[in-house]
């Protein structure tokens, strides 16, 4: 996401918000699926636009224990 944001430096993020439905765990790797829900201002726009999107995320454990994102795939719902 940060990725994404820092090639498009006159959007700004005003919610971003995750409606996770399932989550699967297989060893060190966990997929999870739902949809998201996000508003953005551009800054040579007036107002805001909505965005509900599909996702699939893979995480993958870290040595540590943590969970890190590998893939992330949305798609306008």
């Amino acid at each position: 996401m940060k990725q994404a944001l820092a090639k498009s430096p006159s959007v700004k993020v005003v919610k971003y918000a995750p409606d996770i439905h399932d989550i699967e765990v297989a060893g060190n790797v966990a997929y999870e699926w739902g949809y998201s829900d996000a508003v953005q201002k551009r800054s040579d726009q007036q107002g805001t636009e909505s965005l509900r999107a599909k996702l699939l995320r893979v995480m993958k454990r870290q040595p540590d224990g943590s969970w890190k994102f590998t893939r992330v795939v949305w798609l306008p719902d």
